[in-house]
């Protein structure tokens, strides 16, 4: 008699998953197809996930749970299931908004007449609109300003 095995089957529940910073979010799979010695594992970009000292990410076999996420949280997260040999996977993507974090030059000194060059940097996900604003009135590319996203 010949006897075929097959793996676990494994399935996110969800694919694609849009989160906001600082948010909490839980990653499941569903698994058939499988007895009681089934083990689990959980990557992040590929390296194993174990549970952290703060308790921020936590793992239960089939279910990973991530509290105050972070725009470094980002990026695709696979649930693996081993028994007796035989393994499948399943990967989901969690995209983080993250709001915009401003870096400003503080001090700039000119002499009057003189060009000056103001630097905003921005991060934040996804991509944020800059508005450049001067005595109360937004700042409109003209003769005298030029506002440049780079």
């Amino acid at each position: 008699i010949l006897t075929i095995r097959e793996g676990p089957q494994v399935k996110a529940t969800e694919k694609n998953i849009t989160a906001n910073e600082g948010e909490q979010r839980d990653l499941t799979c569903m698994v058939e197809n499988v007895g009681s010695s089934v083990n689990w594992k959980w990557l992040f970009k590929d390296t194993l996930i174990t549970q952290d000292d703060d308790r921020r990410i936590t793992v239960d076999h089939n279910m990973i749970q991530i509290r105050a996420l972070t725009g470094a949280d980002q990026g695709s997260y696979t649930c693996q299931a081993d028994e007796n040999g035989l393994s499948n996977y399943d990967t989901m993507f969690i995209m983080v908004k993250t709001r915009p974090r401003i870096t400003l030059e503080t001090t700039i000194r000119i002499g009057e007449g003189a060009d000056a060059r103001l630097t905003c940097k921005v991060t934040a996900n996804p991509k944020a609109a800059i508005t450049w604003i001067r005595n109360g009135q937004t700042v409109t590319n003209s003769a005298k300003f030029t506002n440049f996203d780079e």
